[in-house]
């Protein structure tokens, strides 16, 4: 969670909003960081579980490869939003205007 909220906040934020950002959203990033983790655990449930997994490894790996990129695009991409716009909203909040420029 730790990484992933730096990850997105390191161009875009000082260092002090950073932190209070991944303070004040702890609990909803934990909440996140768990979801994304489970969602990357559902191909190899099903490739790990079912005896015709092997037969068809190929395909079955290539969907789970596909299904992995997915939830990878997915978590990065509602991390990036989310954190995004609580920083929009604390500036806002706090008043810090940027120029455009």
């Amino acid at each position: 969670m730790r990484l992933m909220s730096y990850d997105v906040l390191a161009l875009h934020a000082s260092a002090e909003e950073r932190d209070v950002l991944i303070a004040e959203h702890r609990w909803r990033l934990f909440g996140m960081g768990i979801i994304s983790g489970m969602l990357g655990a559902v191909p190899t449930f099903f490739w790990a579980t079912s005896a015709m997994a092997f037969i068809f490894f190929p395909i079955v790996s290539f969907f789970a490869l596909w299904i992995y990129s997915l939830v990878f695009i997915f978590s990065a991409l509602w991390f990036a939003h989310y954190l995004l716009d609580a920083l929009r909203e604390h500036r806002m909040i706090n008043g810090v205007v940027l120029n455009d420029a």
